[in-house]
């Protein structure tokens, strides 16, 4: 038991003064002597006889003095407003959690509304005796109603929804602890939620556990990548979680924009993680929803929705800008036009063009100039970033290629007919691809954030170009060239501070504007597609999805009592003694 409105020395205090007054006028009450008489000098002396003197009543009713100090005791305890569990006078700041669990379903309801009720009767009774700030516990705190204000529960928890991610209860309970800290007097930190914050703080903490025990299975991480070997296509992976004792069974269903591109029923073991792989899928930039459907879990049911759903975008697909310079062979122009992350231009001479305007130059049958620094240069037949040509090899055979290189892409050239090349002058940094015995056929160098690939031969002098494997060398060369990664872009967390150019729309999950500010968007809580301008970003609580958490007491938290106050059964108790001393009275006890 705790008080709200005093200290305990006062408290004590008030009850020993309080004793002390009833002991007195007990004392000091008329308590007069039965005399016989018999006429009136003797009524005279009789009444003379029984006129009290101070601390001298020699007839107090004991049962009556116990009944009205215990009264007069009560009362004076009335105004310490006492109260089962921890609390204290002053400022109270209520702390409600709002992360992505307590969206969970608990008896059949959500957390969530569980916890606007609790909020609701907790502000209500703590305004009552003191100021009262209301701290929503999200992805990042905020202040719902400040010190200061007459708090309106009903206002105030109206618009109170969940984020998409896990809240930061100790970041709120830090903020409440500051607010405490700058008001004068005494405070408490009253967190309502399905778990107590971690750590002390210097005001006193007490948890309002909402929720309990509860099973789910979720999805725990969705990427989407580009394949580097199919132009255009991408992979998607996804891993789902058991977070029950039980086991469960579930559909997982993943589209793309609207196009349903995998279906597959799971079954998974208590505290089991399954990982899902659907490759082949082409789009130029896909955006992809993966979802559980028909969740059942044996003895029990899927408590959170929230983690049944996850988002990410496969990267736009990127066009690598090629120069053609020279011959303008008929298969490499083809195969060059046909390539959909190709955007190819042509000019008989480099100065034609400007070279900074393109990723890859490509130099066919003509010498690229020799103080040219681009950072990506393909030549055939030519010489290029100081890789020279020399002397003339008729009908050279290829007897070794180095086809793990990443300009190769595990092609191999060894079956390659070559009718005519002339000799790669190399450097012993120069990484040799194609060899016939000592002759560098074709070469790779990398040199100051500069590539270069060069061939000893031109396309007209072999049958490279007539190879099915062609294409896909084109590719990967351009591919190394242009530096292009391929690394997996990963959904951001809920609450992620996302860039905005100027002037950019942007648009949130649902199509609604979203304001930007300073070039910044800040409301990413919820998880799903959002567009920046042509750029679609996801926004994903998968990474962060984990078992629900049940309530759960840590050092320097304590639960409050879910007991009515405790002022309301001391006038209960009143009640009950007024009855009592009524009763006494009529018998005559208290005579």
């Amino acid at each position: 038991m705790s008080l709200a409105a005093l200290p305990l020395w006062a408290m004590v205090a008030a009850l020993c003064g309080t004793a002390i007054v009833v002991l007195l006028l007990y004392l000091l009450r008329r308590t007069p002597r039965i005399t016989p008489v018999s006429n009136v000098a003797f009524w005279l002396e009789a009444m003379q006889r029984a006129r009290p003197r101070v601390l001298s009543s020699t007839k107090v009713p004991l049962i009556s003095l116990l009944l009205t100090l215990l009264v007069a005791l009560v009362l004076a305890g009335e105004i310490g407003s006492p109260r089962f569990g921890q609390g204290v006078r002053g400022t109270t700041v209520v702390v409600v959690a709002a992360g992505a669990s307590m969206n969970a379903v608990s008896g059949g309801r959500l957390r969530i509304d569980r916890a606007r009720d609790e909020a609701r009767t907790w502000i209500e009774r703590a305004s009552g005796t003191g100021e009262v700030a209301v701290i929503r516990a999200g992805i990042r705190p905020t202040v719902l109603s400040p010190l200061g204000e007459d708090p309106q529960p009903d206002a105030i928890l109206e618009g109170l929804t969940t984020d998409d991610g896990p809240a930061d209860i100790e970041a709120a309970v830090g903020l409440a602890d500051a607010i405490i800290a700058h008001r004068s007097g005494p405070g408490q930190i009253l967190v309502i939620g399905d778990r107590a914050a971690e750590g002390q703080t210097r005001a006193p903490m007490a948890l309002v556990p909402i929720g309990a025990i509860a099973d789910s299975l979720g999805i725990t991480r969705l990427t989407a990548r580009r394949d580097p070997l199919a132009v255009g296509e991408y992979s998607v992976h996804v891993e789902v979680a058991s977070f029950t004792s039980r086991e469960g069974r579930a559909r997982l269903l993943v589209r793309d924009r609207d196009v349903t591109i995998f279906d597959q029923p799971f079954r998974l073991t208590a505290g089991e993680r399954q990982t899902f792989v659907a490759e082949g899928f082409s789009s130029q930039e896909g955006e992809v929803t993966a979802s559980l459907e028909d969740i059942e879990i044996a003895g029990s049911e899927d408590a959170l929705q929230t983690d049944d759903v996850a988002y990410a975008v496969a990267p736009a697909l990127e066009r690598t800008r090629v120069l053609l310079i020279g011959d303008d062979s008929p298969m490499l122009a083809a195969v060059l036009s046909a390539h959909s992350g190709v955007e190819l231009s042509r000019a008989a001479a480099l100065s034609e063009s400007t070279p900074g305007n393109h990723d890859v130059l490509i130099f066919d049958g003509v010498d690229a100039p020799a103080d040219l620094r681009h950072p990506g240069v393909l030549a055939f037949g030519a010489a290029a970033a100081g890789l020279t040509l020399g002397d003339r090899v008729d009908a050279p055979r290829i007897t070794a290629t180095l086809s793990g290189h990443e300009a190769l892409g595990g092609v191999r050239l060894s079956s390659v007919r070559v009718e005519g090349a002339r000799a790669l002058a190399v450097e012993p940094s120069d990484q040799v691809l194609a060899r016939a015995g000592e002759v560098a056929l074709m070469a790779a160098r990398e040199r100051g954030g500069r590539r270069a690939l060069v061939f000893g031969f031109r396309l007209d002098e072999t049958d490279l170009g007539e190879r099915v494997a062609f294409p896909l060398l084109i590719h990967h060369a351009l591919r190394w060239l242009a530096a292009y990664k391929t690394d997996t872009v990963l959904p951001d967390a809920p609450g992620s501070i996302v860039r905005v150019p100027a002037d950019t729309p942007v648009l949130d999950p649902a199509g609604e504007a979203a304001e930007a500010h300073a070039g910044l968007l800040f409301d990413t809580e919820g998880a799903g597609i959002y567009h920046v301008g042509e750029r679609a970003i996801a926004v994903s609580g998968a990474e962060t999805a984990a078992a629900i958490p049940a309530p759960l007491l840590v050092p320097g938290s304590t639960s409050l009592s879910r007991l009515p106050p405790l002022t309301t059964l001391l006038a209960m108790f009143l009640l009950l003694v007024f009855v009592l001393e009524w009763w006494l009275l009529n018998r005559g006890t208290l005579g």
